[in-house]
């Protein structure tokens, strides 16, 4: 984009009849793009087709006050729905009781130009969230703070789609080796993988599956806990916590997938559950154990697309995983 000095620059030259092709070469601008700027400032004495708006879209955040004051209604009234998706985000815009922003349509991306002029970054809209959650943080708190740490199992979910996998060497001339490594390009299919961790540093449930149409089901989910459940210490209702029994109580997110069906099921087995507050990854204890497990992929051979793909190496390095990290793992 040329400033507007650079245009009444080349303007100049061409009213004080500079050929055309040195102004072509010393501006670097071409024949149609400067014949442009001549019109425009014929018509108005001015290089912009529009002296007011100048390069900017006529859309543009400097402009649109309808969607700055939808935007500060969800800063004030409803922070939580700019950290969704863009269409449920734009869908609690028109919903609002007023009905002043029905119909407003907008991408993602001059959301984000608004956002910036307003100084609202996502990491101050999410401190704001989290300031609205602070009485749900509190009563989870008190709610955690009655079980022993013992009782508690943490279960969470982590997705890799092959953008950590790197060759083991990287790329050099023939017959020398060099320590530096590119990305490996071969593709590597996405994988989400379910853990459940104990106080002890216990691995007690583990499934690692290829995701072919965007992410976990509530299907895989209940899966998951047909097969976790039985490993699971026997909660005996009215019996004070300190007799409880080690690992019968499971504390998870607000996923998608952590549906209804899920909480049945728990219910149905007699197990005890914590749901976390919104946004709330600080008190999951086991994120600390997938950052863990990652390092630990990083360090062994079970990388390329090949060898994770068969479960007998990724339970090994679970194994290995599990006798070498235990013991650092606290909640």
């Amino acid at each position: 984009m040329y400033s507007i000095e650079v245009r009444f620059v080349a303007l100049s030259m061409l009213h004080n009849n500079v050929p055309r092709a040195t102004i072509y070469k010393n501006i670097g601008v071409r024949k149609s793009t400067l014949k442009r700027w001549a019109a425009y400032y014929r018509e108005h004495e001015s290089p912009w087709c529009d002296p007011v708006h100048r390069n900017l879209h006529a859309s543009s955040c400097w402009f649109d006050d309808r969607l700055m004051s939808a935007l500060v209604m969800l800063v004030r009234e409803n922070p939580r729905a700019l950290l969704r998706e863009h269409a449920a985000m734009l869908k609690a815009m028109r919903d609002h009781p007023s009905g002043e922003f029905v119909g407003l349509r907008c991408s993602q991306s001059t959301v984000d130009l608004h956002m910036w002029r307003l100084g609202f970054t996502r990491k101050v809209v999410f401190r704001l969230f989290r300031e609205s959650l602070e009485p749900a943080r509190r009563a989870h708190a008190v709610a955690r703070r009655r079980i022993p740490r013992r009782c508690i199992v943490s279960v969470d979910e982590t997705h890799t789609d092959g953008g950590d996998v790197f060759r083991r060497y990287g790329r050099a001339l023939a017959h020398e080796r060099t320590r530096e490594r590119g990305r490996d390009p071969r593709s590597v299919p996405r994988r989400s993988t379910t853990m459940a961790v104990s106080a002890d540093g216990r691995i007690l449930g583990f499934q690692c599956v290829i995701v072919r149409d965007g992410g976990l089901k509530a299907a895989d989910w209940r899966l998951f806990l047909q097969l976790f459940i039985p490993k699971l210490g026997v909660y005996v209702p009215g019996r004070p916590w300190h007799l409880q029994s080690s690992n019968c109580v499971v504390m998870f997110d607000n996923a998608p997938i952590h549906t209804v069906g899920g909480d049945t099921l728990l219910g149905n087995n007699g197990v005890p559950f914590l749901r976390l507050p919104a946004y709330s990854p600080d008190l999951q204890p086991i994120e600390g154990v997938f950052n863990d497990l990652k390092a630990h992929y990083s360090k062994s051979r079970v990388r390329s697309a090949r060898s994770f793909g068969q479960s007998t190496s990724v339970a090994s390095a679970c194994g290995d995983f599990h006798h070498s990290t235990s013991d650092n793992w606290t909640i």
